[in-house]
């Protein structure tokens, strides 16, 4: 058909523009439109995609040239179309001013409110603008709340603070700029003050507002699992706080928890059924027009309804699509093959939206239906060579047939949607069917239908049977979470590895019936989770300056050794170690730390340390404090389960041929009165080659010129610049010694610090090194040689950059160029 090779050109050329790392010239993108153009109408046009009698090679090779240029075609279309539509956006952005001025007025304009409900707004997106320019922006209210209702629509002058949206890149961390790019946000920032204006709120407004007048009347019911109710009627999952989204991943029913296609496509069909049978008894009514048609135009209705409550998620808009085919082709006495929906369905979403390939959902839900279809097809045969009628079947027979069939899906889904999983979470609920099994009666046909109805009839006893049914739910999840191998996680998948074991997978699902040719489904999937990290030749040392924001955290591997220098930062809203460490160290295949060092108490440097030392085995702990300083409680595991002890000048080992020493601090008696800073744990790695790092922490200018005058040989090839670039490290002492090659910096971008300073940078390039910073360039690995001298060098944003993500702004190079 040709839709299919129509949907699936579409779908490579939105993917290959999706792994686009920048903006081609206009030329080379209109003329791939121009030619993928050409291609699909000669190939719709010229009859070579028409069936004909002759079966001579010249036809054959002829219409496979046909099928060739409608693919191709399309790809070019796709590929050429999405950039331009993706450039529009990054043409238009914000002036500097909205950067580097300290507060900016504007007049703004709410667009959407989160959460809908459960508590007082916590931000907003709105348009933005100071009279010459206009974008859509993130705003986080003040804590102490603002004046007004912040419902869309409404206007305010406002006073902001705004930033560019920068994100962390590294393995395993979220990228935030894709996520802006998705919502079209060109900034964020924080609303320092609000006063409304008068406003006349835009029909385009009435959905979004209907939206949290329903959430706001669900609030008023028994506020046990609120969050569930409004994720499971209108699909806000704004308010789900982080346990309840770990134990939702844990066991692979992250799906159940929004408005999926399953969830649109049985409010329709049971509204569509119960519209139709009233219909059949109305007589004069079936005259005029039959029943079975008016359930299909109410169930049609009704799906696009719902999708547009539920915010038009990809999911729900792919099942209502659907839906509206199927449903179309049975009004007009058609019969579609469902690979045909499937196919249209697909080219209908990315023609609208072809960005949606860089979205787990989009892959989850197609890959579902088409996976369902297949099974479908591939069960027919054997069913009707061996089962008997459904008529002469009795009830026991039949139950016992749809459990079968139940159980055969979720075992099948799990399975074939396990390398998606990883590719997109890095993790996969091995157990997800044994938790489906569980959950998706529950959800689907008990809490869906009663949420549903809460919209029409808010009574507390319904509320009351709500809330019951998701306490059995977290019940049976929790369980189900605790299973052994319940969730595993796997280490960063090579392309060529995870092909093969997804085609293992496909390939084990459709062999002939029976255990025995199921049993390939185990190595493929085994392949996903064998431990693949990239650990360097015994002799050398590999460095990875993650990319933790304003903080430090250093990964030093050898050849079957780990360290970890400095765990990144923490507040009370952010964790970097749940969040960027530990991926980090997960999807390297870290399964243990050999040693952690922390080289002092400050939160920037410690933060994360909790997490990472909940979730992996530690051999050794060593901390900077002056002597006698016990850590503080932040730093709990060190006291409870851990063998910590100080850093000390002297304490030296080797690991696989490398060589690791502590310079500082000493244990000389006048260092009793030294700050956290100053007794900072200075950590140098020496290679088998010689080539030597080192990272002196949060170590200060006097400590700094102790230290030089103590050692005879300091050079080194590669070094941390000391408080991430502040005016009080980086003596000319200092960096006069050590003559690195290059200079690492750890540094949040647009931190309120001016970190790095002006004239600390310039003071290592004088002496010759180069610059690596995180903000920048995201995520550092260097690689100490073995032998020779040369030093590999990879960077995350050079290595993985994508066509959005901005490049790094002029004003943020130094402290001396901010005002801030």
């Amino acid at each position: 058909m040709p839709i299919v090779a129509l949907a699936v050109g579409f779908l490579v050329g939105a993917v290959a523009w999706h792994q686009t790392s920048a903006f081609p010239a206009r030329s080379l993108t209109w003329g791939a439109c121009a030619l993928g153009f050409v291609l699909v109408v000669w190939a719709l046009r010229s009859g070579v995609l028409t069936p004909h009698d002759g079966t001579g090679a010249c036809a054959r090779s002829t219409g496979r040239l046909g099928w060739l240029g409608l693919w191709v075609g399309a790809a070019l279309i796709a590929w050429g179309s999405t950039a331009e539509r993706s450039r529009s956006f990054f043409d238009d952005t914000p002036p500097e001013s909205w950067f580097t001025s300290r507060t900016l007025p504007v007049t703004l304009t709410v667009l959407e409110r989160i959460p809908l409900a459960g508590g007082p707004p916590r931000a907003v997106v709105a348009a933005l603008s100071d009279g010459r320019n206009t974008h859509r922006v993130r705003l986080t209210l003040p804590d102490r709340g603002a004046q007004g209702n912040w419902l869309p629509g409404e206007r305010y002058h406002a006073t902001v603070r705004l930033r560019p949206i920068r994100a962390n890149i590294q393995p395993g961390a979220f990228d935030s700029e894709w996520w802006a790019f998705r919502f079209r946000l060109a900034a964020w920032g924080k609303i320092v003050s609000a006063t409304p204006l008068e406003h006349a709120p835009h029909w385009t407004d009435a959905l979004v507002r209907l939206r949290i007048d329903l959430a706001e009347r669900l609030e008023k019911l028994p506020p046990r699992h609120g969050a569930w109710l409004r994720a499971l009627a209108l699909g806000d999952r704004s308010s789900f706080d982080d346990t309840t989204w770990q134990l939702v991943q844990r066991t692979g029913t992250a799906h159940l928890v929004a408005i999926s296609g399953m969830h649109v496509t049985l409010v329709a069909w049971l509204l569509g059924g119960i519209v139709a049978r009233l219909w059949q008894r109305a007589y004069r009514a079936t005259l005029w027009i039959a029943a079975p048609r008016v359930g299909w135009l109410v169930a049609i209705a009704v799906a696009w309804g719902y999708a547009l409550l539920a915010g038009l998620g990809i999911p729900a808009v792919r099942a209502a699509l659907m839906l509206t085919l199927a449903g179309l082709a049975m009004l007009h006495a058609q019969r579609l093959p469902a690979s045909g929906v499937l196919a249209a369905t697909l080219l209908a979403v990315l023609v609208w939206d072809p960005w949606a390939v860089g979205d787990a959902g989009f892959w989850l839900s197609f890959a579902a239906v088409a996976l369902l279809f297949l099974l479908g097809r591939a069960e027919a045969p054997w069913r009707m060579g061996d089962a008997p009628s459904a008529a002469s079947r009795s009830f026991g027979q039949r139950l016992w047939a749809a459990f079968r069939s139940f159980v055969t899906v979720q075992l099948a889904l799990t399975l074939a949607l396990a390398p998606l999983t990883l590719l997109f979470f890095g993790q996969a609920a091995l157990l997800g069917a044994v938790a489906n099994f569980v959950a998706i009666p529950l959800i689907a046909y008990a809490a869906t239908p009663l949420a549903l109805l809460l919209l029409i009839v808010p009574a507390p006893l319904l509320g009351q049977g709500f809330a019951e049914v998701i306490d059995r739910t977290l019940d049976l999840l929790t369980w189900a979470s605790h299973l052994p191998a319940a969730v595993r996680t796997a280490p960063e998948i090579p392309a060529g590895l995870w092909w093969v074991a997804a085609s293992l997978l496909l390939l084990a699902l459709f062999l002939p019936r029976g255990i025995a040719p199921r049993l390939l489904a185990l190595p493929a999937l085994l392949l996903l989770f064998v431990p693949n990290p990239q650990r360097p030749e015994v002799g050398a040392a590999q460095i990875t300056v993650l990319d933790v924001g304003q903080g430090q955290a250093i990964l030093i591997t050898t050849a079957h050794h780990a360290l970890l220098y400095d765990a990144g930062p923490a507040s009370n809203r952010w964790d970097s170690g749940h969040m960027l460490v530990l991926p980090y160290l997960q999807r390297s295949g870290i399964e243990r730390l050999d040693a952690v060092v922390l080289s002092h108490f400050d939160r920037d440097h410690t933060g994360g340390f909790a997490a990472v030392a909940q979730a992996l085995p530690i051999a050794t702990v060593w901390y900077g404090a002056p002597p006698g300083t016990l850590p503080p409680d932040d730093v709990a595991p060190l006291r409870n389960t851990l063998s910590a002890r100080p850093c000390r000048r002297g304490t030296e080992w080797e690991w696989d041929g490398v060589r690791f020493a502590f310079l500082w601090p000493t244990d000389a008696p006048h260092q009793k009165a030294m700050s956290d800073n100053a007794a900072s744990c200075v950590l140098r790695v020496t290679s088998r080659a010689g080539t030597r790092f080192l990272v002196s922490g949060d170590l200060g200018v006097r400590e700094e010129q102790t230290l030089v005058a103590m050692e005879s040989q300091f050079g080194s090839d590669i070094v941390v610049i000391g408080h991430h670039g502040s005016h009080t490290s980086s003596s000319p002492a200092w960096v006069g010694t050590l003559t690195p090659r290059y200079a690492l910096v750890s540094v949040g971008a647009f931190n309120p610090f001016g970190h790095p300073r002006c004239d600390v940078l310039e003071r290592w390039r004088t002496q010759g090194a180069t610059i690596l910073r995180t903000d920048r360039d995201g995520a550092l690995t260097l690689t100490l040689p073995a032998n020779g001298n040369t030093i590999a060098v990879d960077t995350a944003r050079g290595k993985n950059g994508r066509y959005w993500h901005r490049p790094f702004p002029a004003f943020a190079e130094c402290g001396e160029h901010r005002t801030r």
